[in-house]
């Protein structure tokens, strides 16, 4: 029987490399749901957790960071639609 390295991640969880697979089939399928898709920054990130040189960290930070300038990008959009209606 082969037994796959785990990968440690925050004090006593650890991953194998199926377990983070599974973990983005579902987060690929959560964007689908929702009308999206990830940006290639995001598949390169996805695909660098699967081989466990990223961790559910730092998707967590680049989720975050996608959501703020998305919120920003939006906010330029209005501001620039408003801009037109003077």
């Amino acid at each position: 029987m082969k037994l796959e390295p785990r990968i440690i991640v925050g004090g006593n969880l650890s991953t194998t490399k199926e377990e983070r697979s599974m973990r983005v089939a579902q987060m690929r399928a959560n964007f689908a749901h929702e009308g999206g898709a990830p940006d290639a920054e995001h598949e390169a990130l996805l695909d660098q957790y699967i081989e466990g040189a990223a961790t559910l960290a730092d998707l967590y930070t680049h989720a975050r960071e996608y959501v703020y300038t998305a919120q920003e990008r939006q906010q330029l959009e209005i501001d620039k639609k408003r801009l037109c209606y003077r």
